[in-house]
Formats: C-alpha cells, structure tokens, sequence
C-alpha cells in the first residue's frame, strides 16, 4: 500500500536530477532485519524529566510508528553531538558543553532539532519489535531514552562491567533474556551452539556454554565501530532494538512467574499497570530485586500493588522507583517541532540520512573527537566474559548462583557476525546545495513506501528545492 505526497519543485531548470536521486535512494530504505545506564564518568543511567504533553498512556498501542514521535530535551545526546563535530557549537562561548560531557544551554538550543531527527529515527523499528514481542511501543522507547538517550555507544561502570548498546544491557541482562524469554532463546542458541546441544534450555547447559551464548548477545547488542562516523554504527543500533524488546519481555515473563510462583497468584488479578512496572522493576534493578520486594510486600500481608511493591524495594534496588516513574510517562513532539526538525543539515542530521541509504558517502570529513577520559572503546566483535560477581547493579543486572564460566571457550558454531560490522558507514559528505531559482514552479507526484518517516520525506523535499503541499490517500 503506498501513499502520495504531492509538492511543487520551485526550480524548473535541471529539477529533476536534485529530486529523481535522493527520491530512488529514500524507496530503498529501512530493509533492516528483524532482532536486547550512563554515558561519561559518574553519569551511569542518564535520566530525564519528560513533560507528557499528550492523552495516549504509556501502555497504549499507537495505530502507526509516527505517533511515537517525541521532542524530549537530551543533553547528553547533545553533548556527544558537538563532541564528535555532528553539531558546530564554536559560536558558544563555552564551546557548547559543560564538564560532565552534557550540552550547555547553548549547546542544546544549536542541537535542538538534530537531538528531535536523532530520537525519532528509530521508531518505525521501536514499533515493529514492540509488536513482535508483545511489549509496550511507548514503554519501549522509554526505557531507551532513559538509558542511553539514543546514543547506542557501550561504557564501562563503576562496579567492574560494561553496558552494552541502545539499552545499556549488561552480561547479567543477557542472562536474564536467554532465562527468561524462551521464544528468544532457543532460535538464538541454534545460530550459535549445534541443534543437539539447543534441545537443552539455557538453565540446563553447561556454564561455558551458557557464557558463549550471553557473549553472542552482547555482540549483537554492540554498535562500537571504529571505522564508522562518531564510531557507532547506526544499522547494528537499529537491528537492536528487537533484542531490547525480548529482554524486556523477559523481564515481563519473570514478573508473571514469580507472582504465580512465589505468591500463588494468578498475574491476570494484578493490575496491568503495575504489572508492567514490575517487569521494569527487574530490567532495571535485577530480577533479583523484584522477587524480594515481592516477597517483603507479602509477608508483611500487603496486597501486591505497585505502591506496596515499590516501599518493599530493598535499600539496593530503591532507585528502581525512580526509574519506573521516568518510562511511564509519554512524550509526543507537535507537528510544528517535527516540521523544524525537517530543516536542519547538520552533520548529525547527515549521519541519519547515510545510515538510511539517503546518501552514498564518500570517505572524507572524518568525525575526529577529543579523547573523553573514561570512554571506552571497545571491539564490536568482542565477546565478553560474564560478570557473576557483580553486585545488583542498575540497568539489567541479573543475579546468578553460577560460577564464573569461561567465556574463551570455542563455540561449535561461530556466531554470525552482523553485516553491518563488514560495511561501517562511511564519513558524511556534503549535502548538494539545491539549484538556483528560476522563478517558475513545476508540480510533481512523489510516493513513498507507508513505512518511510515523514521526515524523512521531508529531508528528501526540502534537498529537491522542493515544497510540500499535501497528501493524497
């Protein structure tokens, strides 16, 4: 099913080679496959104070991808922005960042539209996981801001491990998804391990074996690319989400068991909010804490609402309620904010374009930042060793009894390496400066595939010199 977008080109002379190429170009886009905090020193879950300025709940299910679009102020995002050159903040005078590696207000105001284009860019994908995995579109996208604000970079904690991706998933919420979420689980495992050795659950295998397959997630999760603009890659980030989305239902499959479990209720007697909340509770703090909260609320005879769950959170995990309160809100950008946004050519907004297919770069301007001290820069293809020690740390920390595996050990099959490891996105090129007016104006039908985002299309426009006039059913 396509639709129509009909606009006047306001340059008759030449128009049809600045539209007919980036136009063929956005028809190829988004073919993604289908696949689960903070960023700079002591800033390990970057948090911030979305203003819901709309009707929808947060366990609401949107008719399309478009209405997940949001405007929330980052200024992390922003701040790595200028700190990689995507934004020009030289006409600050503190250079556009404070000393935490977050945008001044200076920073922010330059950054304003390219962080509104950058957290929107994934949500035809945020959408399609939610979908497929049965979790909340809003939620999802949530949690992602809250975590790493859309910047897909891995870092390492204070506690000794590292967090991985969009999500900030760790080894520990690796373990989670493989424990909990089966549907997941079993297919994974036969990309890694033989077919004989997945007739075994994940619980089941030997502890090698389970540290192969928590690796195997990590690298999918893993957007670091040293050869590639701002070193993250874009298409490994968006191919993600679909993990992010399974770790969050395995959070979800967690709460379920230990209501019906622990307490002998039937989870369809609990409230589906709070249900919901539960399961974020155990991606972020650790299943860990959810279950002893839940055990605290019923031997003290109280009903297992979220209000009593939540006052039962053990002095480790308490700031799970703050989490909580910051991914139950929803966010929704005006149409005027997202009309902005369209305009800008920033270089962030180019690194958009490019990893979208908009654009074929050439390898020049290379993004050169100042070294951030505490950065780290990790191997995508790393596969890392798990950290079964580890306190109940935030952002998907799951408790496990089991000794410290060896994660060196060969799996039989070796893991597919994601295509988008092989082809980095290269540099950014300049954007074609639109053809001098001549005055006359020339109507053109256009159509775009359902799933192309509106700004996108309006990127493609506005490169044409073009002017967009309506819709067409």
């Amino acid at each position: 099913m396509n639709r129509s977008t009909q606009f006047l080109l306001s340059k008759l002379a030449n128009f049809s080679r600045w539209l007919v190429l980036p136009a063929l170009l956005l028809f190829s886009l988004f073919t993604a496959p289908a696949q689960a905090s903070g960023f700079l020193g002591d800033l390990f879950t970057p948090t911030f104070t979305p203003t819901p300025r709309s009707e929808a709940g947060w366990l609401d299910r949107p008719a399309s991808p478009a209405e997940l679009a949001s405007s929330r102020s980052l200024s992390l995002l922003a701040g790595k922005f200028i700190h990689y050159g995507l934004i020009d903040a030289s006409s600050c005078p503190d250079g556009g960042m404070l000393k935490n590696g977050a945008a001044s207000p200076c920073g922010e105001r330059l950054a304003r539209n390219a962080v509104i284009l950058w957290q929107n860019q994934f949500d035809d994908t945020i959408y399609a996981a939610a979908l497929q995995n049965g979790v909340p579109p809003y939620l999802l996208k949530n949690i992602i801001a809250q975590e790493s604000q859309f910047w897909p970079s891995s870092h390492p904690t204070a506690y000794g491990y590292s967090e991985y991706g969009l999500a900030h998933i760790t080894t520990m919420g690796a373990d989670t998804l493989l424990r909990w979420n089966s549907s997941f689980a079993t297919p994974f495992c036969k990309q890694i391990l033989s077919p004989e050795t997945c007739k075994k659950s994940y619980i089941d295998l030997p502890p090698g074996q389970q540290a192969i397959l928590r690796g195997a997630v990590i690298q999918q999760l893993s957007a670091d690319c040293s050869n590639c603009p701002a070193a993250i890659d874009l298409q490994r980030a968006r191919q993600s989400i679909f993990i992010i989305a399974a770790t969050l239902k395995a959070s979800f499959n967690h709460a379920q068991a230990v209501l019906s479990g622990l307490a002998g209720l039937n989870p369809t007697r609990i409230e589906g909010s709070d249900l919901w909340r539960f399961a974020v509770v155990g991606y972020n703090a650790g299943p860990g804490c959810l279950t002893n909260a839940i055990n605290n609320a019923q031997n003290q005879n109280l009903p297992l609402s979220w209000k009593n769950v939540s006052q039962a959170l053990e002095q480790g995990c308490a700031t799970a309620r703050e989490y909580v309160n910051g991914v139950t809100w929803v966010d929704l950008a005006s149409p005027q904010e997202l009309a902005e946004a369209a305009t800008d050519t920033s270089k962030a907004a180019m690194l958009i374009a490019a990893s979208n297919g908009l654009f074929t770069p050439t390898p020049s301007s290379t993004l050169t930042p100042t070294p951030e001290a505490g950065t780290p820069t990790p191997d995508a293809s790393l596969t890392p060793a798990p950290h079964v020690d580890d306190p109940t740390p935030a952002a998907t920390a799951t408790p496990s009894a089991e000794s410290t595996p060896d994660a060196t050990q060969t799996p039989q099959t070796t893991p597919p390496t994601p295509t988008a490891a092989a082809s980095p996105t290269p540099a950014l090129p300049t954007p074609p400066a639109p053809p001098s007016p001549a005055g006359e104006t020339t109507e053109v039908l256009v159509r775009f595939k359902e799933f192309v985002p509106s700004f996108l299309e309006n990127y493609v426009i506005q490169s044409a010199g073009g002017e967009r006039i309506e819709n067409l059913a």
